[in-house]
């Protein structure tokens, strides 16, 4: 077994170095920091790092931009794989894509960073795989799961147990505002390559109107462009009001536009393996 590839960890979050520096040596990794694109060159001239994971924007707004062009137009640097992740795209009202002279970088992905779509992209670096992005492909960033219910308190908790599970999530107690970002998303995401989860819905199903957790299963399902969006359906109808909505079979699944059905209170066991299950 050789020795551990190494990766040069860059952002001036030094939270989010103290995360990632974590989770990549739990995975086996030797894990180098620097705070800022200055320190970032240092590092490489030090040592030549196996793989590098700059942030876009830290001392000035063009650091990542400037670093990134440096590495790849030197014949000492220019092999290494380049991972950028930023949160630029969602404060500005286009698109920033990897290309070749612009932002020459092999992947990019968005903060908050799934942790195990961090590592799947470092494993395929690292294992030699090419990371698509010259032909304007770069690795799906994960779809947040949209968490919708009036219930403040049950959102919180949901938000926190996904959470804690690695996932990305987006919590709304207006089914409109979920769905509208939902479509937003969907959007963003058109031309991306096949084969990343579509996302997952999770959602009361009476809120703000009696037939509003239904309306939103069933729009979702009913709109191409959100219709390999998952549905998780999570009610307390059946002990609070008496009506038994929980389906009996797939044909009633079907009916009230959702994947799976759980009762409130939600077990987090089982909640969480249905979620990995239908986002596989």
């Amino acid at each position: 077994m050789g020795p551990a590839k190494t990766v040069l960890l860059v952002d001036d979050d030094a939270d989010f170095i103290e995360m990632n520096r974590v989770l990549l040596e739990e995975h086996g990794y030797t894990v180098r920091v620097a705070y800022s694109g200055r320190q970032c060159l240092e590092e490489v001239a030090a040592a030549r790092p196996d793989l590098i994971i700059l942030d876009m924007v830290m001392e000035n707004p063009a650091d990542g931009f400037n670093v990134s062009r440096e590495l790849r137009n030197s014949e000492h640097t220019k092999a290494i794989p380049l991972l950028m992740i930023t949160s630029v795209n969602d404060t500005v009202p286009f698109r920033i894509q990897p290309d070749s002279t612009w932002l020459p970088v092999d992947a990019l992905l968005e903060k908050p960073v799934d942790p195990q779509l961090l590592l799947a992209v470092v494993d395929r670096a690292l294992g030699g795989d090419s990371l698509p992005h010259l032909a304007g492909e770069c690795p799906l960033m994960p779809r947040a799961i949209y968490i919708v219910d009036d219930d403040k308190d049950f959102l919180e908790m949901e938000k926190s147990i996904l959470q804690s599970a690695g996932y990305t999530v987006a919590a709304y107690s207006d089914p409109q505002a979920a769905l509208e970002a939902m479509r937003g998303r969907a959007a963003q995401d058109r031309g991306a390559p096949p084969g990343a989860s579509p996302g997952l819905l999770v959602t009361d199903l009476m809120m703000n109107r009696l037939d509003a957790g239904f309306t939103l299963a069933r729009t979702v399902k009913a709109e191409p462009a959100l219709a390999g969006i998952r549905v998780v359906v999570v009610s307390a109808v059946s002990s609070q009001k008496g009506f038994d909505f929980r389906p009996r079979h797939a044909a009633d699944l079907e009916a009230m536009g959702a994947d799976a059905f759980f009762d409130k209170p939600v077990q987090p066991a089982a909640f969480l393996a249905k979620v990995k299950e239908l986002l596989t």
